[in-house]
């Protein structure tokens, strides 16, 4: 991996983000959009040794580069995919858990709710190590595992924090409504 450089996990929703198709702010998909150029220009992505991310990728991205800036990174993931400096596979290892879906998850009560299907990020930044991040836009549920990762060693850059949080609120607010 490139030293002194960023080394990043990308959550999907960065990507989809970045691209606008899914609603969002205009400051939001621009954070995106940045955050994935400068990973592409001065970092390494890390993804799984067993394709769980790129797989995830092309279920919502356009392998052909278009037409939006999402769609440029996952051309740009797939072409760099062999060059370990730009795109590191790490090894994480699926285990029959009841809520821990990957050996590399930490063994955290505190994390025994976390999604399922977002588990191989987490993996895929335990298993590259200290110093790897997870990038996250769009899903305001991690702001509830932010503090149980970072003790776990796994730090999360919010690229659209603040629409994180308000979202987060809305959803809490109705919740309550609907149960009064």
């Amino acid at each position: 991996m490139r030293k002194g450089r960023q080394h990043a996990v990308v959550d999907t929703n960065v990507a989809i983000t970045a691209n606008r198709r899914e609603g969002g702010s205009y400051v939001c998909a621009n954070a995106c959009a940045q955050e994935l150029k400068a990973l592409k220009e001065r970092g390494t992505l890390v993804l799984d040794d067993q394709g769980l991310i790129l797989a995830e990728y092309s279920k919502y991205l356009n392998y052909k580069g278009q037409p939006g800036f999402g769609d440029v990174f996952f051309r740009w993931v797939i072409n760099n995919r062999g060059k370990a400096d730009l795109c590191k596979e790490v090894t994480i290892t699926a285990i029959n858990h009841a809520w821990r879906q990957f050996d590399e998850f930490p063994e955290d009560v505190a994390m025994s709710d976390f999604d399922k299907s977002d588990q191989k990020f987490v993996a895929v930044a335990a298993a590259a190590g200290r110093g790897t991040s997870i990038l996250q836009a769009s899903d305001h549920k991690w702001l509830s595992w932010h503090h149980a990762l970072r003790a776990n060693g796994i730090p999360v850059k919010f690229l659209c924090e603040a629409e994180l949080h308000a979202t987060r609120d809305r959803k809490k607010s109705n919740s309550l409504d609907s149960m009064g």
